[in-house]
């Protein structure tokens, strides 16, 4: 059985180092399904990563990300910018090639939130020049956001975790504070989904299946008869 992952990624540096990055790991894809064919744009390219990092060699992050938004580049102060990303990544946790990446990249910081949506215990991972850092909320910390949500739907016990709202919530706010630990002072809020998803799991299935029925529907090839 496979594991999704829910990625967010901050990147973060002088204006003109974010510039190069948003640059150097945007891929433009040529795909066709069927009979069309089209130009798509991936903000976050995990084949960009295997080049940079000069990784190589069969399973090394050959399938781009599903679910992937971008967001523009956001100039913090003079000298400090930041750009964002969401995406999900299939059996694949993102912290290693983040951190072979800021062994390339070393003047930028990476701060990466990797949810398992198996479970209720997003991550949170600061990244320079090869160095890690990690954070996770506690059991105690992450009942009190179970408990919060409740109390704005009206919930309590089981039915708390069985509610698609309170759950929204609950898991929404954990998420935003443990990408946020990293902060001192007062934490931005970010909104996650005012942006436009690209390659959407479902889609990437259909047209999978359209690949594989295509050449059982071709009509047979016209023979010229012999006389």
């Amino acid at each position: 059985m496979s594991t999704t992952y829910l990625n967010r990624l901050l990147v973060i540096g002088t204006p003109g180092r974010v510039n190069a990055f948003r640059d150097t790991m945007r891929l433009t894809l040529k795909r066709r399904v069927g009979q069309t064919s089209w130009d798509e744009q991936v903000p976050f390219s995990l084949e960009r990563l295997a080049a940079v990092t000069r990784m190589r060699g069969p399973g090394n992050y050959v399938v781009e990300p599903y679910s992937m938004s971008a967001w523009p580049i956001r100039q913090v102060t003079a000298r400090r910018a930041e750009i964002r990303y969401q995406f999900e990544t299939i059996d694949l946790e993102m912290p290693p090639p983040i951190k072979r990446l800021s062994r390339h990249m070393p003047d930028l910081t990476f701060r990466l939130m990797m949810h398992c949506l198996d479970d209720d215990c997003p991550q949170s991972f600061e990244m320079r020049a090869g160095a890690l850092r990690k954070r996770s909320l506690s059991d105690d910390q992450r009942q009190q956001y179970w408990q919060a949500a409740g109390e704005k739907c009206g919930l309590s016990g089981d039915a708390i975790y069985d509610d698609d709202v309170a759950t929204f919530i609950a898991e929404e706010q954990m998420r935003e504070d443990v990408l946020n630990v990293w902060v001192t002072g007062k934490a931005p809020r970010r909104n996650w989904w005012n942006r436009p998803k690209r390659r959407l799991l479902m889609d990437e299935k259909e047209w999978a299946v359209i690949d594989l029925e295509e050449p059982l529907v071709q009509p047979p090839s016209r023979k010229t008869s012999r006389r």
